[in-house]
């Protein structure tokens, strides 16, 4: 009787610790794929914004999907009237989402020909 009684609180004690085990994984996996989206997305505002330093007047709009190993990449520019650009990036890896919002203010000289990105004063939320 006192080896049932031991062995089944064992199996119990077990049971909590393969709970607590599938628990902690589940919470790394979901841990990793927000780090890999907030990256991915990182990644989308830096092409966004080396396409804007390439071409200033880059068209606003949808950019392709960018797919990843993983998951992927969307991008959206938008103009701010008269006060700059606007990235909208979001990664996508797993079920994780991560969006990065991106404002930058660019000044355009009287002539127009060349454009300064004043990189002090960017906005970035997320």
């Amino acid at each position: 009787m006192v080896v049932m009684i031991s062995v089944s609180v064992l199996l119990l004690l077990g049971g909590v610790f393969l709970h607590c085990a599938l628990i902690e994984f589940t919470i790394a996996s979901n841990h990793q794929e927000n780090t890999m989206a907030y990256y991915a997305a990182e990644a989308g505002v830096e092409l966004a914004y080396a396409l804007l330093y390439k071409d200033p007047s880059f068209p606003s709009g949808n950019l392709e999907l960018i797919f990843l190993e993983d998951g992927f990449i969307e991008i959206v520019l938008g103009e701010i009237e008269g006060s700059g650009r606007v990235i909208v990036s979001s990664g996508y890896v797993g079920k994780a989402k991560e969006t990065l919002t991106v404002v930058i203010p660019i000044d355009f000289t009287k002539n127009g020909s060349e454009v300064d990105l004043n990189l002090d004063n960017l906005d970035l939320s997320f």
